[in-house]
């Protein structure tokens, strides 16, 4: 459950909405307020009242969110819902983001609890507000979970002295000037604007360099099989050598392995919270516009390398350098093939197999197969559409049995609406495993 409102977060939250310092900052300003602990709290100060905040361990997620907004030069905002429209590795680092986001709306548009707590508290005060965005709640993004409006007492703390710095800031209007008369924008200048609170309750300032760029990345992990390395080496090609790999994550959130719901509780809130996006790893041939491999995972592991090593071995292949084009990938790989004695490529150019995720997400998804392909309309369905369509195809007819079982149950119901459109052989092997009735 969510903890109590505190006053003190609601108090300063509505100063900020009264004061609208949002409208003397520029959005493309990162500033900085240094905790009890000495931590450092990153805001994000949008045009249309939302605030975002980030710790200094998370700001792989600020660089994500404003490397997928509208521009360069424009935050990523939360509310936008662009996810349809963002690249599969977009949509990757999005979703392993971290952070705390205030937003603001209609009482309808609020969780129940928090528009009590607000309504309560301007009961007891005799504050009247009125119009769009005055209630709110606190978003927490959490990596690989649906954002939840579940915040405990430590990020509420956080939340309220974020705005009580803000509020400081829209109450003393000379320090914005001082601010921008010293502050160039970010873009230009790789710098964040400091407050350290004092005694008195007003802040001493600083410029600090901001944290470097960067993406997210894991922990290498070891591949501990050394006999399947060993057994990989022979089967090393030396002329259809060039294999592509990608680690990303499927459209929809699937049920974390292992837990079941109480069917005598209706208990959404913690449904939610076991809700996880699986991640997705695909190799394929860019020559020969093949999928070598392909599988959901819940976590992206030794479980993923071990598969395949043994799916290499079965079919006697491996290639003699295998690219990437994001660090996780890399990071997953990168022991696997020192071991193996494979060379491992880390590009930004475009690569087939983004390409290739792009069409398994775009096909997959339940409805769009249908969309695309089921009217029997020639004139709607040009020549993109059949080569994606072909491998689709390809790509399901090259799972063994176990993988096609744990294709994520999103993609079995585009499937399902593309039935008409399968090979035989596919249509007989669906009615098998996933148990369709036709």
């Amino acid at each position: 459950m969510m903890a109590l409102v505190k006053d003190e977060v609601i108090e300063e939250i509505l100063k900020y909405r009264k004061y609208k310092v949002w409208r003397k900052l520029d959005d493309n300003a990162l500033l900085a307020l240094e905790n009890k602990d000495g931590d450092i709290e990153y805001i994000c100060v949008g045009e249309e009242l939302g605030v975002e905040m980030f710790r200094s361990g998370e700001m792989d997620s600020y660089y994500a969110l404003r490397d997928i907004g509208e521009s360069e030069d424009a935050p990523f905002c939360f509310g936008d819902d662009p996810l349809g429209s963002l690249t599969v590795e977009e949509k990757a680092r999005f979703h392993m983001t971290s952070f705390l986001h205030v937003d603001f709306g209609s009482k309808d548009e609020i969780d129940p609890a928090w528009a009590t707590a607000i309504d309560r508290y301007k009961k007891r005060n005799g504050i009247r507000m009125y119009g769009r965005g005055n209630y709110f709640m606190v978003i927490k993004s959490i990596p690989r979970r649906i954002p939840r409006d579940i915040i405990d007492e430590e990020d509420q703390e956080r939340v309220a002295a974020v705005f009580r710095l803000l509020n400081w800031l829209s109450l003393h209007p000379e320090k914005i000037t001082k601010l921008y008369e010293e502050y160039l924008p970010y873009d230009v200048r790789p710098h964040a604007v400091l407050y350290k609170p004092l005694p008195d309750g007003s802040y001493e300032r600083d410029i600090i360099d901001a944290p470097e760029r960067k993406m997210f990345s894991f922990e290498p992990v070891p591949f501990e099989y050394e006999v399947l390395a060993h057994r990989i080496r022979p089967f090393i090609s030396k002329k259809e050598g060039v294999m592509e790999c990608n680690l990303f994550m499927t459209d929809a959130p699937v049920m974390e392995e292992g837990f079941k719901a109480d069917e005598k509780k209706d208990d959404l809130e913690e449904v939610q919270s076991h809700l996880i996006w699986p991640w997705v790893f695909m190799a394929g041939m860019p020559k020969g516009d093949q999928i070598f491999y392909m599988k959901a995972f819940e976590e992206a592991g030794m479980e993923v390398l071990r598969e395949l090593a043994q799916q290499m071995i079965q079919s006697e292949y491996a290639p003699r350098e295998i690219r990437v084009c994001n660090t996780w990938t890399y990071d997953l790989l990168k022991d696997f093939c020192k071991k193996s004695g494979i060379k491992l490529t880390f590009t930004r150019e475009d690569l087939w197999v983004e390409d290739a995720c792009e069409d398994f997400l775009e096909h997959s998804a339940s409805g769009s197969m249908g969309d695309d392909y089921d009217d029997g309309d020639d004139d709607d369905y040009d020549d993109d559409d059949e080569d994606d369509f072909k491998r689709l195809i390809s790509m399901m007819r090259g799972l063994e049995d176990d993988e096609f079982m744990s294709v994520p149950l999103f993609i079995q119901n585009g499937l399902r609406e593309a039935y008409d459109m399968l090979p035989e052989d596919l249509q007989k092997r669906c009615v098998k495993l996933w148990k369709w009735k036709v």
